[in-house]
């Protein structure tokens, strides 16, 4: 849960400095993408630790939800920010804040006890 965010904020430097070349590009986009996605197993496997098998159900329909929110309302600011002021490097600068602001929040989730 801390090097999704952490891994994604540095791809949004390193694709504020890319250079021209579609073969790097491709390559950083590629390993963008992957280290986004290795964050997801352990938001939905967090659950299960704090939770019942009664509970559980609705503990993740929360991080399902909040995870589509995200999803949905990213690219609509990311675009708003795009046709306000006409770089790519305003939006990676916006999700890189949000990879932040989600490591930090990362920060304060507390260990489950095990008995």
């Amino acid at each position: 849960m801390l090097f999704g965010p952490l891994s994604l904020l540095v791809m949004m430097y390193i694709l504020i400095h890319a250079p021209n070349d579609a073969a790097t590009l491709a390559i950083i986009l590629f390993l963008t993408g992957g280290f986004l996605n290795m964050a997801w197993p352990m938001y939905f496997a967090y659950p299960m630790g704090i939770t019942t098998g009664k509970t559980y159900p609705t503990a993740i329909s929360i991080v399902t939800s909040v995870g589509n929110m995200g999803g949905f309302f990213s690219p609509m600011i990311g675009g708003h920010l795009l046709d306000v002021y006409q770089s790519f490097n305003v939006v990676f600068i916006f999700l890189g804040v949000c990879a932040f602001l989600s490591f930090l929040m990362a920060l304060t989730i507390e260990e489950p006890i095990q008995s």
